[in-house]
């Protein structure tokens, strides 16, 4: 799945770009939250330009919530504040979005890397009734993933179990389990502490809480439409940024492998 290019002006590094249609949601007087849907036209001395209703007008230095509304996990979401309107060329009404400055956190979350793991998908239905889907997460990162499902939850939240990898498993937990083993605690009785450890951070992937933030339909086959959608964690995960790094590693050394495999044949 294509990433998104970077913004090469004068801003810093978004995953997304001109073109994109995002969402804005601000609160107005006397009208409370509205939400506005707009194209990303340029991006100029700090401000994002954005096409939105002529006759939306916020108030200068309202904080706005910003969404990207694209068809896969690759989504920016961020606060900002308006600074104001324009003319695009003297003809197009855009708004101007203060461009935020990513933060180490952002920067983080912002990382994600392809795969391929099998999660279960659960939610409860519009009739209260609980539902459960296999599905196929891919495009991880530490606060979210996209989830490809033959249903699609008629839901805003979910939870998913996440399949890691047992390479993953088994590398984090004799890690734990060696420095358990060279500080012992008082009182602490296990026969297999290395199994104990297994046990525990496969729960670390169990019950992971996300918002729904965008579907689409991927593709059709014989068996009907596969859906693709955005998630967003609701807290993001240690465990989930570690496996996002394992899986980078995995990736690299099977690059690195791959042209003296070819060599030696």
């Amino acid at each position: 799945m294509a990433m998104p290019t970077f913004f090469k002006r004068d801003t810093p590094s978004l995953p997304i770009e001109i073109g994109d249609r995002l969402r804005l949601r601000f609160d107005q007087p006397h009208r409370g939250y509205v939400e506005q849907t707009g194209l990303l036209q340029d991006v100029r001395n700090g401000a994002l330009c954005i096409d939105v209703d002529p006759t939306c007008r916020p108030q200068r230095g309202s904080i706005v919530q910003v969404s990207s509304l694209c068809a896969n996990a690759d989504k920016v979401a961020f606060s900002s504040e308006i600074l104001g309107r324009h003319r695009r060329q003297g003809q197009l009404p855009v708004l101007l979005v203060k461009v935020p400055t990513p933060s180490a956190d952002q920067r983080r979350t912002a990382h994600r890397i392809d795969a391929a793991l099998k999660a279960e998908a659960r939610w409860e239905d519009e009739q209260h009734r609980q539902r459960q889907q296999t599905g196929v997460l891919t495009n991880l990162s530490g606060a979210g993933a996209c989830l490809f499902t033959r249903e699609l939850p008629k839901a805003e939240r979910l939870h998913i179990d996440i399949c890691a990898p047992d390479a993953f498993i088994e590398g984090w937990a004799a890690r734990r389990a060696e420095r358990m083993h060279r500080a012992p605690r008082a009182g602490a009785v296990c026969t297999d502490p290395l199994q104990a450890v297994r046990q525990t951070l496969f729960k670390e992937f169990e019950n992971i809480e996300c918002r729904i933030v965008e579907s689409s339909v991927y593709k059709r086959d014989k068996r009907g439409p596969i859906h693709a959608l955005a998630l967003s964690y609701v807290a993001p995960r240690e465990s989930c940024f570690r496996l996002v790094r394992f899986l980078e590693r995995q990736s690299l050394q099977r690059g690195l492998e791959a042209p003296q495999s070819r060599a030696a044949a």
